[in-house]
């Protein structure tokens, strides 16, 4: 089943620093709902990253597709244009390779639905969505986030931090272990602030 909200990377990457920042504030500024809350919300945090993290293949895995399949339209221009130059024939099918190279970077229109989706993608709209713009953000890595956020609070409150992670099902703590290594091996470190 895939979320209806939070589709974008972008948005997935804002929301856990946001929440992971929030799980590591000392319990004395927290409402007592949040508190009682901590273990679902430790479980929504880590249910965005492993959706963030499978997006992050998919996005890369797609890009290196596309810039093979850039490569070869190049080279196939290149040979066209290499040997037999002049003739019209020629400027025709080098014509029609731009033509079918243009279509293959034309964007997607969204599929509408019945309104029904108040979070939708209007980046869409608009070529990319989260590659259009560019945000302090950017140089953030949610999932080093998150894990400096838990070792803040493993260390700040030791005991809240124990009871937390006791609390969580056994499949969400394979998890969270599997996505604290993955933070470790991620090359962009963070240290705790966002500058603006």
């Amino acid at each position: 089943m895939r979320p209806r909200h939070f589709k974008t990377e972008f948005k997935k990457k804002l929301i856990v620093v946001a929440l992971s920042q929030m799980v590591a504030l000392p319990v004395r500024v927290l409402s007592a709902e949040l508190v009682a809350a901590e273990a679902k919300l430790l479980q929504g945090i880590v249910k965005l990253l492993q959706d963030l993290r499978k997006q992050i293949a998919e996005r890369e895995s797609h890009e290196e597709r596309d810039e093979v399949d850039r490569r070869d339209e190049e080279s196939e221009i290149d040979e066209d244009l290499d040997g037999e130059e002049g003739d019209d024939d020629d400027k025709d099918s080098y014509l029609e390779n731009l033509s079918s190279a243009a279509r293959s970077y034309q964007w997607e229109v969204p599929r509408i639905t019945d309104g029904v989706d108040a979070d939708s993608d209007d980046g869409a709209w608009l070529g990319s969505g989260d590659d259009d713009f560019q945000t302090p953000l950017d140089a953030v890595d949610a999932f080093a986030a998150f894990k400096n956020a838990l070792v803040a609070l493993e260390h700040a409150e030791g005991a809240r931090f124990a009871t937390l992670a006791s609390s969580l099902p056994a499949e969400i703590r394979a998890s969270l272990n599997e996505l604290m290594q993955y933070a470790e091996t991620r090359e962009v470190p963070w240290d705790g602030e966002c500058r603006l």
